[in-house]
């Protein structure tokens, strides 16, 4: 049955803005994780390349 109350339209709306503004959140997280540092090889147990050629 459908709710014609307006209060299931209101909690839907709630809902979704919710999921939107999380989404958001976990994207900038992220992109500040990215940007403050945590990817400059500053804990990288091998600093040598490992990659081996072939021949």
């Amino acid at each position: 049955m459908t709710d014609t109350s307006g209060r299931g339209r209101a909690q839907e709306w709630a809902r979704r803005v919710a999921a939107s503004l999380a989404a958001v959140a976990a994207a900038a997280g992220l992109v500040a994780f990215s940007h403050l540092g945590a990817f400059d090889d500053s804990n990288d147990p091998f600093p040598h390349s490992v990659v081996v050629h072939p021949g």
